[in-house]
């Protein structure tokens, strides 16, 4: 018996979330689902023929707007490949 196992969009999204750590709080609380709720709502937001700038704007909205224009620009590409796959 083979079990195939994959992970959603809102997973992947989470785990790119929690090694990126924009704000600093899975290092603070070293808890994996602390970026749950913000990866939900990107992947609400993000589907598989999205455009980075889309993208771009789902992260700026949930996560807030401090954050480094090119560390958003390079999260949203890494977020576009996981869901592609």
């Amino acid at each position: 018996m083979k079990i195939k196992m994959t992970l959603t969009k809102s997973e992947k999204i989470a785990a790119l979330l929690n090694q990126w750590d924009p704000v600093g709080k899975y290092n603070k609380s070293g808890d994996w689902r602390v970026y749950n709720f913000e990866a939900e709502t990107i992947a609400q937001k993000v589907r598989s023929n999205s455009k980075a700038s889309s993208v771009e704007k789902a992260i700026l909205e949930t996560i807030g707007t401090e954050l480094d224009e090119r560390e958003v620009q390079m999260m949203a590409q890494y977020i576009l490949a996981a869901v592609k796959k």
